[in-house]
């Protein structure tokens, strides 16, 4: 599995994505979803009353925009209360919101100190954040130890993300000895707790045989609960096994398909692929220069070179376009510039 295959996690934990917090605290609160007037008045009335669940959920009301209006600053007012009084999904909240400077200044420091004590109240999600933040270096001194510190206490409290970034980074031997077998059961223990990202990185690792016996059939039936899931790579890993024959049958139309479904969930290295089939058309597939050239242009915003270089190919000959030496050089310089550009490291 290459360093570049790997799906580390996506997740940046912004507050107004608590939406379980949001539903287990109604129920708490035994305050009904429908009504949205008598809802938002009930809640005013108990967190005025210094109820910290109120507090809480109101807040997320404000951030949502939900029976009341969108108001990040008011909600950071109201989560700043709970805190108060000592509710962790609040200092939780509240630290997201300081990192990320919704509602409030930008204060990593602060963040950080809001973070530290919702983990310190067993919350596996603030574990992973500050796992994330000596990642980053955000308020602290960059440290790859430091941050998987974090993340394994993320794990060992059951957080899917924490166990797939920990599969991840074993696997590449960041910030803790490199192990394949101990990566591999990393990532399916998330797996099995219903994480995409390892679903497809454990799929990765049975396509590569990384850790795990190689097997095409494995990998194509891991990478496919991960679409299913919605994951855009693994979609593009199934375009390519179609396109390839490799664990799956040569299917150029299926390939498409799935190449499709990925570049829509915004893969440039998918735009890219289904751009190559649709330029050059095959008996499953009918040729369209236009929507190839389509394809290849968002690929090309993403900064995907190889798209670039194929666009200055089209504009040289005049394939489907006017033909332009000078559009044609213009991509190519274009070309050479991402090629230097260095993707950061996740």
């Amino acid at each position: 599995m290459a360093k570049s295959n790997i799906v580390r996690n996506r997740r940046s934990n912004p507050p107004f994505f608590w939406i379980g917090a949001f539903v287990t605290v109604a129920c708490l609160l035994n305050v009904s979803m429908m009504g949205a007037q008598s809802n938002s008045q009930i809640l005013i009335s108990r967190a005025e009353k210094g109820d910290p669940d109120a507090m809480f959920l109101l807040a997320n009301l404000y951030l949502q925009g939900k029976e009341v209006p969108t108001d990040y600053s008011k909600a950071a007012e109201w989560l700043g209360k709970a805190v108060e009084r000592n509710l962790p999904e609040a200092m939780f909240s509240l630290g997201t919101m300081y990192r990320d400077g919704i509602g409030v200044t930008q204060d990593y420091r602060k963040s950080l100190e809001l973070l530290e004590k919702a983990a310190a109240n067993g919350l596996p999600e603030a574990m992973y954040n500050l796992g994330s933040m000596y990642r980053d270096g955000h308020g602290v001194t960059q440290s790859d130890q430091k941050a998987i510190e974090w993340y394994q206490k993320a794990a060992d409290k059951g957080d899917a993300d924490a166990m797939n970034r920990m599969g991840a980074w074993t696997l590449e031997g960041r910030g803790t000895p490199k192990d394949e077998a101990t990566a591999v059961d990393w990532f399916q223990r998330a797996s099995e707790a219903g994480n995409s990202d390892a679903l497809y990185n454990l799929g990765q690792a049975y396509l590569t045989g990384r850790g795990v016996p190689q097997s095409n059939d494995k990998a194509s039936e891991l990478l496919q609960s991960a679409a299913k899931k919605g994951h855009s790579e693994a979609m593009y890993k199934l375009g390519l096994m179609y396109a390839t024959g490799r664990g799956l049958p040569r299917n150029e139309a299926k390939a498409a398909e799935w190449f499709k479904k990925s570049a829509e969930g915004g893969v440039p290295s998918a735009m890219y692929s289904l751009g190559v089939i649709l330029e050059k058309g095959s008996l499953e597939v009918k040729q369209d220069l236009s929507q190839a050239i389509s394809w290849y242009e968002k690929a090309a915003e993403k900064g995907y070179a190889n798209a670039m270089h194929n666009l200055a190919v089209i504009y040289k000959e005049g394939r489907g376009v006017p033909k332009s030496e000078s559009k044609a050089q213009e991509w190519l310089r274009r070309e050479s510039e991402a090629k230097r550009e260095k993707p950061k490291k996740p």
